[in-house]
């Protein structure tokens, strides 16, 4: 009888180890979450390709984008800074991806804050132009109003960025 209850134990570890293995890290993945996010190490690149994808004629759309851009349309100047960082049909390019995000989110109304919060992170980085908290927390600071996950993102970078400047003091 011990036989046979001391052999049955390792079969319920093997049963119970999985399910506590995973509460831990359901656990572990709350405790995270609850860090705030550092907009350094935003995956800017990944965003984007999620958010608008990567069209396989981009090349193809570059000239009229540009033709548009220059007209004014913030969605052109949003796409082509897109474009320009990913590199999708055109040459990798922060510093042309950040003065088309810019541009952008200069114009961009209340309805989209995606320039407003791609440019915070560029600042954030120091991709395309010089890195800068104070204009990253500028411009998460106006696309924190958004009520889309890019406004719950810049909420939680101007934590970071606050937590940070009252660290360093």
């Amino acid at each position: 009888m011990t036989n046979q209850a001391t052999s049955g134990f390792p079969l319920m570890r093997q049963l119970v180890q999985p399910l506590f293995l995973s509460l831990l890290m359901l656990v572990l993945s709350a405790c995270a979450s609850e860090r705030l996010q550092n907009p350094e190490n935003f995956d800017l690149y990944n965003y984007l390709v999620q958010t608008d994808g990567i069209s396989s004629r981009a090349a193809a759309a570059i000239p009229f984008l540009k033709e548009e851009a220059e007209k004014g349309s913030y969605e052109a100047q949003y796409k082509l800074g897109v474009y320009y960082y990913i590199g999708s049909g055109v040459t990798q390019n922060f510093k042309e991806s950040f003065k088309w995000f810019k541009k952008a989110a200069d114009q961009a109304d209340e309805t989209d804050m995606r320039p407003e919060f791609v440019v915070g992170v560029l600042y954030a980085k120091g991709q395309g132009t010089q890195q800068s908290m104070k204009d990253a927390f500028t411009w998460f600071r106006i696309a924190s109003q958004s009520k889309d996950q890019e406004g719950e993102s810049a909420r939680q970078f101007l934590q970071w960025i606050k937590k940070e400047q009252a660290s360093s003091k």
